[in-house]
């Protein structure tokens, strides 16, 4: 699930918890921490993480590919920091915010991140990646369940 937003805590976790389900939740830090209305506190996101993975989704949502090497790196940076914060350690995945990326955000994120997920629309073929893939079919059923 993208960002962590409430109507996941409230309808998609049960039934991943129901049906014992892996996924993996990539929040949006600045959301989060500033108690936004529609997304989960930390709170919630420390009770997803019991039957869950978790992922960064940037500290402020921005598209990447516009942001210099710098703005790209600080943003990354905070919220790295803030998942220390509250959670007490770093995850090990991110996903783009937007899906967006070229080669150079790539370079950047990949020093702080051990996997990367996108999700991507079109077609299918047998030279599509299996894990993107995967990605892009977890996020049609939590879609279809909210």
């Amino acid at each position: 699930e993208d960002d962590g937003y409430k109507s996941f805590y409230k309808n998609g976790l049960p039934l991943f918890k129901k049906y014992k389900v892996p996924f993996t939740l990539f929040v949006y830090t600045k959301a989060t921490t500033q108690k936004w209305g529609d997304f989960m506190s930390w709170k919630e996101v420390r009770k997803a993480s019991e039957y869950g993975e978790l992922g960064v989704h940037s500290w402020a949502h921005p598209h990447l590919a516009k942001l210099s090497n710098q703005q790209i790196i600080k943003n990354t940076k905070k919220a790295i920091g803030v998942f220390k914060k509250y959670i007490g350690y770093v995850p090990k995945m991110y996903a783009y915010p937007y899906g967006e990326y070229d080669e150079r955000v790539k370079k950047i994120i990949s020093k702080y991140f051990d996997v990367i997920v996108n999700q991507n629309s079109g077609a299918v073929n047998l030279d599509s990646s299996l894990i993107l893939l995967f990605k892009s079919f977890c996020t049609s059923i939590i879609l279809s369940l909210s």
